[in-house]
């Protein structure tokens, strides 16, 4: 039964997804998950499964998760799941299981019968989370790159992050961790492999610096004009 929800969900994840955790954001740059924080779950939209983000460090996706496990997550009753081993979702309750059944199922009808009832706000969330990461792909630009007039830049990301923190603080007045896509210098490497396997060349194109080095680092070369303010 499961199995074949899932199947049958699939082709709409990343509308179900948004559904489910309306305030989720992609992760990342690949838009393949969808981060649900009150849920604390990473929702792969190419398999249907989801990843516990309280263990961060765990790179496998629960046990048995699936659509069915993330409606449940949602809207069971507490008294009516339990958590096993790795966080697995457990429910024994034989109506809260042919509702979660009956609802994912008819989610997907609706889809296949309209084909596109949520295509809009899918695509407008998508046009904003590509201008929010082209100003900060601006804002890393000259904060690296335009501010001291260089045309090349090389570091860790983990060096690239502090110096966008810095220029934050000390020109914008503000803390530019508190934009998902930035909040860690690991979320910023994620937008630097982006930014490299696209070959984006606005504002600035991203290499590898040095492919033998352990440490990995990435170089910003300007393209084009100066990057100014």
């Amino acid at each position: 039964m499961q199995i074949a929800t899932t199947e049958r969900i699939l082709p709409y994840m990343d509308r179900y997804a948004l559904k489910i955790a309306p305030d989720g954001y992609y992760s990342g740059s690949s838009l393949k998950y969808w981060i649900a924080p009150d849920l604390e779950i990473k929702i792969s939209l190419f398999r249907g499964g989801y990843y516990d983000l309280t263990d961060p460090r765990n790179p496998y996706p629960v046990p048995g998760s699936n659509p069915m496990g993330i409606w449940l997550l949602k809207n069971a009753p507490p008294e009516t799941v339990e958590f096993g081993e790795k966080r697995k979702l457990i429910c024994r309750d034989g109506g809260t299981l042919r509702k979660a059944y009956r609802e994912v199922n008819e989610f997907a009808e609706m889809n296949e019968r309209e084909n596109g009832a949520y295509r809009e706000s899918v695509d407008a969330y998508v046009e904003r989370w590509k201008k929010e990461v082209r100003d900060i792909k601006f804002i890393l630009g000259y904060a690296v790159l335009g501010k001291s007039g260089r045309n090349f830049y090389r570091g860790s990301s983990l060096a690239i992050y502090r110096a966008l923190l810095d220029f934050g603080t000390k020109d914008l007045e503000t803390d530019l961790r508190l934009q998902p896509q930035i909040k860690s210098f690991w979320k910023l490497g994620e937008l630097l492999e982006y930014w490299k396997e696209i070959e984006d060349p606005e504002y600035f194109t991203v290499g590898i610096a040095n492919e033998r080095s352990k440490k990995r680092e990435y170089g910003l070369t300007v393209t084009g004009e100066r990057i100014e303010s």
